[in-house]
Formats: structure tokens, sequence, C-alpha cells
């Protein structure tokens, strides 16, 4: 039986950070139960699609999925448990702020099978928290943490971010002591990109001196940012964690089922707005208009944005981007063993510009990304990506297939 990973996208915030691009709406609690109660018909129609694969990890993503009221959020884990065939230790993960925690929340979690909460922290630096216009208070993990430890919750992950405005190696390493202090088993290790939809990207992407003007506030060089990576990852790893994807540091040394759902490029069925899948070689998006989903939830056909069938190198591109984003890489063996063929020339050429580029090294027949490679990860997937796409079009593919997201975006 095949691996299904769920993600349920939650889009609603407090507000928007000014770091975010995600898909944010703003509500009150009688829009959140409406929401759940979306998710939960989305998942009863979108179950035939899954049949046959069995539920290995579930993440609650967002937005903030602590704003949704706990009991609803145990209605759409039911409804879940009964409509899926759910592996009974699935790995069930939940977005959260230190701010969205409560008691009640923590124990409604608990039974509803929440097993980790990843929590966004981003950094323990009040001037970087201010300058990235994070929507929570920084000091609000103090009361988090005495909450954690008094429910004996130990299943926990923590996000920074690194290449802040006014970051330094002081500044970054003592965000580091803290997530440890705080009781991370995870820790993600993340550079801040400016992305298109972003208030930062609007504000600094082609003037990141204007920063200067500000105590403390200097925009590090990219030099400087691969440099703090560099300390974060040598901190991380002499405290006895071990790096296990390009941005991921684990104290155990292994990969959840979440976590490894994407370096292995695992079926996914996204559910909510905006949520991404693919399952049967077929990619979809589904809509981000919150009124339409709402209205069409159980309907796949009307709530499905985009759709597109992969090509053989399309696929081999997701894989290889994939296992790059993990710590070991991949073999052509290992690709072979996949799709029983050779890895695309497309895609070898590209890796090898990517080895003369210093961001990518083969030992043997492996694989993997160097510090400044997972640095710019981003961009080096963006490569490979083009390269599938150059495939595609000289090919002139046409792909067409029986899902009913191809038949809804056509």
């Amino acid at each position: 039986m095949n691996e299904l990973h769920v993600d349920l996208s939650f889009p609603y915030c407090p507000r928007r950070c000014d770091y975010c691009d995600s898909l944010v709406a703003t509500g009150r609690v009688a829009d959140f139960e409406r929401y759940a109660d979306a998710l939960v018909r989305e998942l009863r129609a979108a179950a035939p699609e899954a049949r046959g694969r069995i539920v290995m990890s579930v993440r609650f993503s967002g937005g903030s999925p602590v704003l949704m009221p706990p009991k609803a959020l145990a209605r759409v884990m039911d409804e879940l448990r009964n409509a899926f065939e759910v592996a009974p230790d699935a790995d069930a993960a939940l977005q959260a702020t230190c701010a969205g925690l409560s008691f009640d929340a923590l124990g409604h979690y608990r039974k509803a099978g929440i097993t980790f909460l990843e929590l966004g922290q981003e950094t323990f630096d009040g001037v970087q928290h201010d300058a990235l216009g994070l929507c929570y208070p920084m000091n609000s993990y103090i009361d988090a943490r005495q909450l954690l430890t008094f429910c004996s919750w130990d299943g926990l992950g923590m996000s920074l971010l690194y290449g802040l405005p006014g970051q330094n190696r002081v500044n970054l390493s003592t965000s580091i002591v803290n997530a440890v202090g705080f009781g991370a088993r995870e820790i993600a290790l993340a550079p801040l990109r400016l992305r298109p939809g972003s208030a930062l990207h609007e504000r600094y992407a082609e003037h990141p001196e204007r920063f200067d003007a500000l105590p403390r506030k200097a925009w590090p060089t990219d030099d400087e940012r691969l440099a703090l990576r560099a300390a974060g990852e040598e901190q991380l790893v002499a405290g006895g964690f071990t790096r296990v994807t390009q941005h991921l540091f684990s104290a155990d040394g292994t990969l959840r089922a979440s976590q490894r759902a994407r370096c292995d490029d695992v079926d996914r069925l996204g559910v909510g707005a905006g949520a991404w899948s693919k399952l049967d070689g077929v990619v979809s998006r589904s809509t981000g208009d919150l009124t339409r989903y709402l209205a069409h939830a159980e309907d796949v056909r009307a709530i499905t944005a985009a759709a597109d069938v992969l090509t053989p190198v399309e696929a081999s591109c997701r894989y290889v981007a994939g296992r790059l984003f993990a710590a070991e890489g991949f073999s052509h063996t290992e690709h072979e063993r996949r799709f029983g063929a050779s890895l695309p020339v497309p895609l070898r050429a590209e890796l090898e510009r990517l080895a003369e580029a210093g961001w990518a090294t083969c030992e043997g027949d492996r694989w993997k990304l160097t510090c400044e490679g997972g640095h710019r990860y981003d961009d080096a997937v963006r490569r490979l990506a083009a390269a599938a796409q150059a495939e595609k079009e000289a090919a002139g593919h046409r792909g067409a297939g029986a899902s009913p997201r191809v038949a809804a975006s056509a």
C-alpha cells in the first residue's frame, strides 16, 4: 500500500507578518468554525482519490492553525480517520505560535492525536522580531515554555531564521541557545527570503540599504548570511543535533514522517484553500478564494484552480529536488530504483552546472548539496525545474489524465 501525506491548510492569522507571502485571511471564531466544517466536507469528497493509500503523516499548516477552535480541529481529525486509512502511529503535526497555546487547547490536541508542535519563533531578539513585523509578542515563549512543561509535552520543534536585519553570530547563537533550552527536539534554521507578496519585499527588495538608517538593522550581505548559516550549523552539531535536511536539525538524528514525505516526494493530499496535492502523477492546487472554497468544498472540480500531469522528467525533477533537500542526497541507483530509468539528461546536466558553481557535489554516484547549495536551495530547485520545463516544451508534451482535478482546470 502506498504512503500518503495529508496537509490541512488553515489560512487565518491575526494579521500577516511582514516577511510572509502565504495566503492569509483574518476572521472571527465563527469563520474558523465554518472553515473547519469545509475541511470536513472536502476530506469526505477527496477520500476516493486516496483509495489504496495509508496516511502516515498529517500536518496542519497556516496561517495560524492554533486559531482553529480545538474541538473543531478534533472534528477534522475524526473525519480524517473515518474517511481514510490512517496508520496507528501516524505523525500528526501542528504549526503553532507560542502566543496561541493554552492549557485547554493542548488537552484537546493530545486527545485528537496531535503528536508534534512546530513552533514558529523565528528569533529571540527583540529588534529582529520587530524588523520582521511578527504578529505575536516575542516574549510569549516564556509562558508557553512553562505551560508545555506543566503538560509534559515533549514533541516540540522550533523554527529560526538567519540572515535577518541586524543579525550577527552572537545574537543568532543566543536564539539557538534559547531554542534548545526551550526543549525543542527539532530546530529549523532557514534563510530569510524577501518573497514577492510580502511587505518586506515591497519595502526593501530593491533598497535593502534603507535598513541601515535604523540602529542594529543593517541587512547582512550574502556572504554574511552564508557565514551565519555555517556558524549556526556548527553550534547545533556541537550541541548534539544532526542535520537531516538543508534547514532542519534533529536531536535524535531522525526525520519524522511529515518531514520525510517532502524529501521522498511522497503522494500528498492538500486540503483547504490554496492547498496543493500530488496524486497519481497529477499536481494540483485548490482555489485561494475563501468564499468559493467555503461554498464548494465538497466539490473537487469546483475548488480546483490548476492541475497538470507530470512528465517523466518533471517527476524525476521533483524527486531530485526532494532528495537534495535531505542531507543525505540521492544516488543514481536510488533514482533508477524509483523510476526504472536513468537520471534524465537535462537534470544531469543541470546538476553538473550546480557542481561547477560550488552548490553541489557528487561522490561516487551520490549527489548532495554543499553548504552554499543548501543556502541557495530555492535557486537550485528553480534551475532544475527550468531544465525540466524546457525539455517538456521541446517535446511538445500535452499531458492528459483521468483526475477530476485535471478536468476541472482544463
